[in-house]
């Protein structure tokens, strides 16, 4: 009688403790799961007055130059070595050594995409060892504030935090992306159309049936040229008002400041500029012009036939010279 004591004993403890197993997983799980799941979320109220890295039109043309508080962040892509100077030149600084496009600078941190095969790194404003945070090919690389936005490998929109962590696949086939106002327009790489949803995939619309290139957004209009005739459009957000802005061979469009400048392939090749209006179309300078960066007060691009390089200009044509 004494083991039979003992065995049903054994029998009543292991029993209770599977149901409080069962409790466990009934009543605590779930809650790790939604703290789990509340990660993947970003607060879309808060991400709208959050800083962004460098422009949606600089980061489609490669990315190689943004202005962050007085200092211009710089690759010379050719070349190797990501730099800093001063606006007018002075005090100039190598970084690092590596290839580096796509950079966007957001608080201390400089973030950007190292050469082949396309890696994302982090390195200080003031250099030093840079981070890897992303393994795999990457491109279409946009800082907001802590996040991290970039399409990986195959057109797969993801994003993580700006310590490398926490990566979240947002969307299959995605072609190209900007961010504007708490929400993502991308070009679809199935359909080969214009979309928006939010940060966080959510509540995704078609807005036009247009093999949206270069995407550019602001102050509630979207700018694109599309793939198949080559002209620049204009609609705005919600998918209305379409308007064609400019009927030639046009590619690599960058917006700033009311005028978009863009690679004119009528009459020969050429830099031009038109208002987004599509009034007051200028030839800027003539050239095999590719990457059109903008950074403060001038344009910097790259030239690939001649006198091959990356050069800057001021906005009327002026001052052109080899970027440094």
């Amino acid at each position: 009688m004494q083991y039979k004591d003992k065995y049903d004993k054994a029998v009543e403890v292991s029993t209770l403790n599977r149901n409080i197993i069962k409790l466990f997983c009934i009543l605590i799980l779930p809650i790790l799961i939604i703290a789990g799941c509340s990660t993947r979320s970003i607060n879309i109220e808060t991400a709208n007055s959050t800083e962004q890295g460098n422009t949606n039109g600089n980061i489609k043309q490669m990315g190689f130059a943004v202005e962050k508080d007085g200092w211009i962040y710089y690759s010379v892509y050719a070349q190797g070595g990501l730099y800093k100077k001063r606006a007018d030149g002075s005090e100039k600084q190598k970084l690092i050594n590596s290839r580096a496009y796509e950079i966007n600078v957001v608080g201390d941190f400089i973030y950007y995409i190292n050469g082949e095969p396309g890696y994302i790194y982090k390195v200080s404003k003031n250099g030093g060892e840079a981070k890897k945070l992303e393994g795999k090919r990457a491109s279409n690389l946009i800082v907001l504030g802590d996040t991290i936005f970039y399409n990986r490998e195959s057109g797969n929109l993801y994003r993580m935090d700006t310590n490398g962590n926490n990566k979240v696949k947002i969307k299959n086939a995605v072609l190209e992306f900007s961010i504007y106002e708490s929400n993502i327009y991308f070009t679809d790489q199935n359909d080969k159309c214009l979309y928006k949803m939010d940060l966080n995939g959510d509540n995704v619309r078609k807005l036009s049936d247009h093999y949206a290139v270069d995407i550019n957004i602001d102050n509630g209009w979207i700018y694109f040229w599309d793939f198949n005739d080559q002209n620049i459009y204009k609609l705005k957000i919600d998918g209305t008002e379409k308007k064609v802005l400019c009927s030639d061979e046009c590619s690599n469009l960058n917006l700033h400041q009311g005028v978009l400048y863009f690679r004119n392939q009528i009459e020969g090749v050429s830099l031009c500029k038109i208002n987004i209006d599509g009034t007051g179309k200028t030839k800027v300078v003539d050239g095999n012009i590719v990457n059109i960066n903008i950074v403060k007060d001038f344009i910097v691009y790259y030239e690939v036939t001649g006198d091959s390089g990356i050069y800057r200009i001021n906005f009327d044509g002026t001052e052109k010279e080899l970027w440094k």
